[in-house]
């Protein structure tokens, strides 16, 4: 008989636990990564909250069931829980259950997800492009990165804090920073996309290939008024059509 096979799960906050459930109902072994010192750690800094949708929608079925063998009492449905509650009523029995709780590590640093894979504990996980083709580089691996299949792109910011007595220094520092060759030689040391278009003609193929594609063009869309717009618009809506989903 075939050993059970490992998924690797970012977080222990609501889907996350929800999808060490369903990990666990297909006879599949969950291992679940935290980086806080608790589950729902990032619900915790809201807990005065209530959410946009009841009971109902927040719990996932999955989890539901495996609850229900230890005696868990189901909050009323139709009540609309605050984030403490979420934590209290549903996440912490949930993760405190017999059945999952030796699958939760409390993941302690972004490295946590590459040793995983390169000892073989799991064959697929959540990971930093540049600490992929990092750990390819210097410890002779060949994992694969997927970043086509709707990839996070994440955007950071250079500032200059208001009254700075340097400000003229710190603006030279980002346009030197910025030039198509620092940025060319900074993906070298660490394979994270180029904050100028320029620097890919100063890339060879396989440089190129560690890099998510048209990251600029999503960094730009993020950094925009359009995006911005749109989730002060949508974001409640489509908050409790993702927690509706979720649940089934």
């Amino acid at each position: 008989m075939s050993e059970a096979k490992t998924v690797a799960i970012i977080g222990a906050g609501p889907v996350g636990l929800a999808a060490a459930a369903h990990v666990l109902e297909r006879g599949l072994e969950p291992i679940v990564l935290e980086a806080g010192d608790h589950v729902g750690h990032a619900m915790r800094a809201w807990g005065h909250v209530q959410l946009f949708s009841p009971w109902e929608y927040n719990i996932d079925k999955a989890a539901a069931r495996l609850l229900a063998t230890s005696g868990w009492n189901s909050p009323e449905p139709g009540r609309y829980p605050t984030g403490a509650e979420m934590v209290e009523r549903y996440l912490e029995p949930l993760a405190a259950h017999s059945a999952l709780k030796p699958h939760v590590h409390w993941w302690k640093n972004g490295a946590e997800s590459i040793n995983l894979l390169s000892t073989g504990e799991v064959a697929m996980a959540y990971a930093w492009n540049g600490r992929v083709a990092s750990a390819n580089k210097t410890n002779n691996l060949n994992l694969k990165m997927e970043l086509g299949a709707g990839h996070v792109s994440g955007c950071q910011y250079w500032a200059i804090m208001k009254g700075s007595k340097n400000k003229d220094l710190a603006i030279k520092l980002i346009q030197y920073a910025v030039t198509a060759q620092h940025q060319a030689d900074f993906v070298r040391v660490i394979s994270y996309g180029p904050a100028n278009r320029d620097a890919y003609a100063l890339l060879n193929d396989q440089e190129k290939a560690t890099l998510p594609g048209q990251h600029l063009d999503k960094a730009s869309l993020q950094l925009g008024k359009l995006y911005l717009g749109f989730w002060l618009a949508n974001g409640d809506s489509l908050l409790q059509r993702f927690v509706k989903f979720a649940a089934q």
